[in-house]
């Protein structure tokens, strides 16, 4: 089933990508190109990382924790570590984006609706995170 999966997995990425760019302003996708290709066939679709920029990975992680919206802010193999992900320092991310970066993780088993409920969890999200950072920095924090 390696293609079926690959193929309904790239699907779900599809989505989730064009949902993000579509609805949550200031984000850069993070993650390698497929030479010859351009828009979401330049993504491998098992891993979707984008930085939301003005926002802490850290927080939004926790926020999304809350609506059962499992992520991570770095790769699976330096999870303990507080530093920001190494790949995104090799693949030359500067601090700021690297700090703000989000790591979903898809596979067969997911749905178009987890999909669609991530999105507009992930919106509502980072627009009040945004919004804290925006006042926590009018109060000199």
């Amino acid at each position: 089933n390696m293609e079926h999966n690959f193929a309904y997995v790239k699907k779900l990425s599809d989505r989730l990508i064009e949902g993000i760019l579509s609805s949550i302003p200031d984000v850069v996708l993070n993650g390698p190109e497929q030479s010859g290709n351009t828009g979401t066939d330049r993504w491998l679709p098992y891993i979707v990382n984008a930085s939301f920029q003005g926002c802490r990975g850290e927080v939004l992680l926790h926020m999304l924790e809350q609506d059962q919206i499992y992520v991570s802010t770095g790769s699976a193999c330096s999870s303990r570590k507080k530093e920001y992900s190494h790949v995104l320092k090799a693949m030359n991310v500067s601090p700021s984006d690297a700090e703000g970066a989000l790591r979903f993780s898809l596979s067969p088993y997911n749905t178009e609706e987890e999909i669609d409920y991530t999105l507009e969890k992930l919106k509502k999200t980072v627009a009040g995170h945004r919004k804290t950072m925006t006042i926590a920095h009018r109060m000199g924090r």
